[in-house]
């Protein structure tokens, strides 16, 4: 499950890189119970509407988004191995230095 991959990079990088969730799912209990689980202790956002899904381009769920320190995005549609993620994340880490 993409949640348990990007909880797992969090643990590794949340003091270096903001994490945010956004989601569209209806059943807000079970996005909650998933987070929890999960224990992905960063912000989360839920859209019932256009908002955050319009404004950064996502037509697909999941969507992950890496925003570099100089703004630009990569958006990578579907689910992603723990592995591309942390690389992806460790990329935004160096991009900093």
């Amino acid at each position: 499950m993409q949640a348990d991959a990007v909880a797992w990079v969090h643990r590794q990088y949340g003091d270096q890189v903001q994490f945010v969730g956004i989601t569209n799912y209806p059943d807000v209990d079970e996005v909650n119970n998933v987070i929890a689980r999960t224990q992905m202790n960063f912000p989360h956002v839920f859209d019932d509407g256009p908002g955050a899904f319009a404004y950064f381009g996502v037509t697909s769920h999941p969507t992950t988004i890496y925003i570099a320190p100089d703004g630009t995005q990569k958006r990578v549609p579907g689910t992603q191995s723990p592995e591309a993620i942390l690389e992806a994340v460790e990329g935004l880490v160096s991009a900093r230095s």
